[in-house]
This record gives structure tokens, C-alpha cells and sequence, in this order.
């Protein structure tokens, strides 16, 4: 994507999303900040997210349009529910040298599904959808998780997408826990470019089961199966998360292990890792955050050690801002340390 686009895109979203980060912020018609665009049977939304990188030491920084992403939903009958995700990614708006053409930036078609209502409980599901281990990775838009850096057990060792079906059980009383049973055949579905993935899976199969016992409060297990492309090798996952808070006090986190019956050469045949996160609201608008981080990842015989702190400042329910300082010590590291800040904002 070349340079003009990239500044033009960037300037029209920060115009549009300043204008509306009062309290009150509102339009006319069926818009409503943070819920879209209502035209009949589908609702046209999105996000966007701004980040300034400044690690520490001689390293790049840079502000990036790190996602600017659209979604389109439909509810048009008991058969016919899309949904349609994209999203321009990793855009370079300004480096420490000037402004950038960075060929990093790219398309990448996050979401693209039906859903089929069997019943007040029962869905069955369609397409290419995120992967439910955990719950960062099903709800990982900027403007709805708490840190800039995403932790490492709840992006690296598993594929974030999976095409094929699904079932969705959601209890309409909620006395009974949620789950979500998925299979994928074969490979990725309009897969993402080669240079954006870790490594690729395919023949995925696996189960997501969460217990909510208040608004938000809530424990997950995950178990997966999956083989990895052009390896032979089959990988065994699974992984618990959690979130309670209370008063103005919050804590989540997320663990994992991955088993890999392996046919070439790992510096291990196993990965594991996860995060705890605790936070403290200062105010309904400010919070304070800060989390530790440790992952033993196959391909190395190190492990990772982070720990991050910062704060968010949340204007509206849709916008937000924030800023935080992430070290590593000991170990390999996967992140660079230093100061990030971003502007997210649901449209």
C-alpha cells in the first residue's frame, strides 16, 4: 500500500473519531457510535487503532495503523445470518526516518461466515471463523481488550482461524455453560499471506467450554487437535482462562499447553505458556493495569519473561486510549521492550 493512502486513510479515521470522543458523542439516524450503522437487515461496523512504538535502545519507532477493520453483519431470517470481517493490517505511517512505504501492510479477510438458528440455544456455523481457545483471541479487537501487546498464550501457539463448521450452544437461561465444537478439513480458507504466519495449520478440530457466573465473570477450557502443514506433525492443545473482578479490582488470565508428536527437528517436543493480568479502576473513565507473562516456546530452549504496567483512559464507551511500558528480563524475548500507545475507537 503506498504512502499517500496509508496517510490519507489515517487522517480521515483520527478527523472522524476526535470529533466524536466526548462523552456524548452521537449521530443522527440509526448510527450509533461503537454499535454501527443499521440499514435494514445488516449492520455495517468497524474499529480502528493507532499505535507509536518506541521500544527501548536503537530500535525502529514508529506510528503505525496497526488495524483498520469493517464489519458486516446480517440477521435476515432462521437460515440466513452472515457475517463478513476485513481488515488492512501493520500500515507504517511514520518511521524514525520519515514517512514510510512499508511493505508490511496488508489485506487480510478475518471473518467470512453464516450462522443457521436451530433453536434459542443451538447454532450452527459456517465459513471462517476465530478459533475459540481462550477468549482474547475471539474478542482481540483493539478497542475491547485491556493492552496494546497481546500476550504471547493467546496468539502463538495455536492457529487464530478456522475453516469449516461449527455448533454454538449458548443456554437461554444461562444455568448451563457455553460451547463451541469446531472442525476445519483440510487448510485455511482464503488464507492470510505466507509472510504474516508463524507456521499454518490444518485438519483442526476442537471444543471451547465456558462457564459465566456473572455479567462478565467467567472460567473457559479449551482442548484442540491439529496438524501442521509441510511438517507430518500432529499438535495436542489445550488450555484453561478465567476473568472475575470485584469492586474496582480485576484479574484474567490464560494458560496453555501444547503436546507436538513431532517428525522433524523441535528444540522440544512440547510448548506451553500464559499471563495474569490484574487492574484498578482510578475512575469509571481511568484504569490502571499491569501483567506478567512466561512462555516456553517449541522452537527454542529458553523461555520468554515479560512484564508490562500502564494505564487506559476511556472517554466513551467506544474510544479509547492507552499507554504502557513492557520489559523483558532473562529468557528470549518476542516483544521488544519499551513505551506503546495507541487510539482505538469502535465505529
Amino acid at each position: 500500500m503506498t504512502t499517500p493512502w496509508t496517510k490519507l486513510l489515517t487522517l480521515a479515521f483520527l478527523s472522524a473519531a476526535l470529533c466524536l470522543s466526548g462523552k456524548e458523542a452521537q449521530a443522527e439516524d440509526s448510527y450509533q457510535l461503537g454499535h454501527g450503522y443499521n440499514l435494514g437487515d445488516f449492520n455495517f461496523a468497524g474499529y480502528a487503532n493507532v499505535v507509536a512504538d518506541l521500544p527501548s535502545g536503537a530500535e525502529r519507532r514508529a506510528l503505525v495503523l496497526d488495524d483498520l477493520s469493517l464489519f458486516v453483519s446480517g440477521r435476515v431470517n432462521r437460515f440466513v445470518n452472515p457475517f463478513f470481517e476485513t481488515e488492512l493490517t501493520s500500515a507504517t505511517i511514520l518511521h524514525s526516518s520519515g514517512i514510510s512505504q512499508d511493505k508490511a501492510a496488508h489485506m487480510v479477510l478475518e471473518r467470512i461466515y453464516d450462522d443457521v438458528i436451530v433453536s434459542d440455544s443451538l447454532t450452527f456455523r459456517a465459513g471462517k471463523m476465530l478459533t475459540p481457545v481462550g477468549e482474547w483471541n475471539q474478542i482481540h479487537a483493539a478497542p475491547l481488550v485491556p493492552t496494546n501487546t497481546r500476550p504471547l498464550a493467546t496468539e502463538r501457539g495455536f492457529s487464530e482461524y478456522t475453516s469449516g463448521i461449527s455448533l454454538l450452544y449458548a443456554d437461554a437461561d444461562s444455568n448451563l455453560p457455553e460451547i463451541q465444537a469446531y472442525w476445519q478439513p483440510g487448510r485455511e480458507m482464503l488464507s492470510r499471506p505466507r509472510s504474516t504466519l508463524l507456521r499454518e495449520y490444518r485438519e483442526i478440530e476442537g471444543l471451547h467450554v465456558s462457564w459465566p457466573f456473572e455479567l462478565t465473570d467467567k472460567v473457559g477450557i479449551s482442548v484442540q487437535r491439529s496438524e501442521i502443514a509441510g511438517t507430518g506433525d500432529t499438535q495436542y492443545l489445550a488450555g484453561v482462562n478465567g476473568r472475575y473482578s470485584w469492586d474496582r479490582f480485576g484479574v484474567e488470565g490464560e494458560l496453555i499447553g501444547a503436546s507436538i508428536d513431532r517428525r522433524h527437528g523441535l528444540a522440544q517436543d512440547s510448548e506451553w505458556g500464559g499471563y495474569v493480568l490484574g487492574s484498578y479502576a482510578l475512575t469509571p473513565e481511568i484504569s490502571a493495569f499491569t501483567w506478567y507473562e512466561h512462555f516456553q516456546e517449541r522452537n527454542n530452549t529458553r523461555s520468554a519473561d515479560d512484564i508490562l504496567a500502564g494505564m487506559s483512559y476511556r472517554p466513551h464507551p467506544a474510544i479509547v486510549w492507552k499507554a504502557e511500558y513492557l520489559a523483558n528480563f532473562g529468557g528470549v524475548s518476542y516483544s521488544a521492550s519499551g513505551f506503546t500507545a495507541s487510539f482505538s475507537v469502535l465505529f
